[in-house]
């Protein structure tokens, strides 16, 4: 495999982790980020469990030309947020 596509895989593993377990945890950064625990935020921890699961089989897998779905997802959905949530506002 592609050394930048290695290392791609291995930083969006490395922030998904910490990211997952906070919202399952409910860190206390959490509700600041993404507000109150509620539905929404139990979709989105389910939306980056699952890239993370498969951004760990394409660690084990070893294709690269499978790694071009996963980060067509991951641009479409970034993409897409703002519209679906209603706001193109950025929240500091």
């Amino acid at each position: 495999m592609k050394k930048m596509i290695l290392a791609s895989l291995l930083i969006n593993v490395a922030v998904l982790i910490p990211v997952c377990v906070s919202l399952l945890l409910d860190a206390a950064w959490v509700a600041d980020v993404y507000s109150a625990a509620s539905a929404a935020r139990g979709i989105l921890l389910s939306v980056y469990g699952a890239i993370l699961v498969v951004l760990a089989g394409l660690l084990f897998t070893r294709e690269p030309m499978l790694v071009a779905p996963l980060l067509l997802v991951q641009v479409l959905y970034k993409l897409t947020t703002p519209f679906t949530v209603g706001s193109l506002r950025i929240k500091w």
